[in-house]
């Protein structure tokens, strides 16, 4: 059973040991658990402090999500929620994958109210829950004050804390004494290494006979083939539903690295069109003209949109396979440019900045506003590109295209 409650409250100071207590006693008579009169229900709270974008390089906090849901009893357990905290979209797809009851709390702000003191949301869930799960915390941060403060307040000894061991040192002597120690998952003692997307199906070829290189390969006749790297992923796949994708970051299938993309790409057989940073919302497949050899030189992290540029994974294609596409190279110009295309024209616009901070000129792009369906293409018309000889390997057998190791 799916529980939802909006709480009908203000904190207006989240840093103090009463709001605790006051919210708890409001929690207590407000919002009953799942089950015959809430008899022998336990609410527990699984927490943690900020996560990355890339939920998919959060391997250990994913073992041990994993691990704490599936150890929870559902005949007796109410897991609580609050919107808008660290892994709050996995947690909720996790209780619902371990068939455990939820109950999801909404704490709103008033318009241009800031948050003071402690998070409300995280506060709340201290508050109200019977028994608290931290998977992750960083030293002094938010989550180490709430975990100390609720150890130091005498109402709430009765509502035991268990830390992730990584924990543990974030603490203060007397405070690591007085929590206990969750179990490290199966997963995390065989492998501490584990890396993400190891579980990820992708179709292997039937043949081990891999193709060679053509002659004319991109190093060679770099005039002849356009590149389009592959980039990670933070959050679903184009077209993915949120609430796969967050079923797929706890069935460990989820590798939304360069490398995963690449090979999610090949299994699909299909280059996907997006909307990202086109002007218009227009979507399209980017591709370049630089040559493949520049690529090393090139790569540099652009800042403002916290990624990597001229990644060393990808596909080349021989440009005389794509003519069935409406391929062109993009147009740079500036806004009266934009304001000069005709509609049919405007998904090739791209603004121009040279010397800048991002030289789009020097990107030498081209675009084709649709899907390329990669199965059309034959075996001397594209060729896959990786960052190193393991990936070579690796890749190849994935791959119905030669497999070139980047210079």
């Amino acid at each position: 059973m799916v529980q939802q409650a909006t709480p009908a409250f203000e904190l207006k100071s989240a840093d103090t040991a009463d709001a605790v207590s006051v919210l708890s006693h409001w929690a207590s008579s407000a919002c009953q658990p799942a089950g015959p009169s809430g008899a022998g229900w336990r609410r527990v709270a699984v927490v943690s402090s900020r996560l990355s974008k890339r939920l998919d390089q959060e391997t250990r906090w994913l073992s041990r999500l994993r691990s704490t849901l599936a150890a929870l009893p559902t005949d007796s357990t109410q897991v609580l929620i609050c919107e808008r905290t660290a892994g709050a979209d996995v947690l909720t797809a996790g209780c619902d994958l371990f068939g455990l009851s939820r109950l999801t709390l909404q704490l709103g702000r008033k318009p241009g109210q800031r948050a003071a003191g402690l998070p409300p949301a995280d506060l709340a869930l201290f508050a109200m829950a019977d028994e608290i799960r931290v998977l992750k915390c960083r030293p002094q941060g938010n989550m180490v004050r709430l975990i100390e403060m609720h150890l130091n307040d005498p109402r709430r000894h009765r509502k035991p804390v268990y830390v992730a061991p990584e924990c543990l040192p974030c603490l203060s002597p007397e405070h690591q004494l007085r929590v206990r120690l969750l179990e490290d998952p199966e997963e995390l003692q065989r492998d501490s290494a584990a890396q993400p997307g190891d579980g990820m199906a992708v179709p292997r070829m039937t043949s081990t006979a891999f193709p060679a290189l053509p002659e004319d390969h991109p190093l060679v006749c770099p005039d002849q083939w356009l590149c389009h790297w592959t980039r990670p992923a933070a959050g679903p796949w184009p077209g993915e539903t949120h609430q796969h994708y967050c079923e797929s970051l706890l069935r460990n299938h989820c590798d939304h690295s360069a490398r995963g993309t690449l090979l999610r790409i090949l299994a699909e057989q299909r280059l996907r069109a997006s909307r990202l940073a086109i002007r218009g919302g227009h979507p399209v497949v980017s591709l370049t003209a630089v040559p493949l050899s520049d690529f090393r030189r090139r790569r540099v992290f652009r800042g403002h949109r916290q990624r990597y540029d001229f990644e060393p994974w990808g596909l080349a294609i021989r440009r005389s396979a794509l003519g069935s596409y409406d391929l062109r190279p993009v147009r740079y110009g500036c806004d009266d440019t934009w304001k000069s295309l005709s509609a049919a024209d405007q998904p090739w616009y791209q603004k121009a900045t040279q010397d800048g901070v991002t030289d789009t000129v020097a990107e030498q792009e081209w675009r084709i506003p649709q899907d390329v369906d990669l199965s059309l293409l034959n075996p001397n018309d594209a060729m896959v590109f990786v960052d190193n000889a393991a990936a070579v390997d690796t890749v190849q057998p994935h791959s119905r295209w030669p497999v070139l190791l980047l210079p």
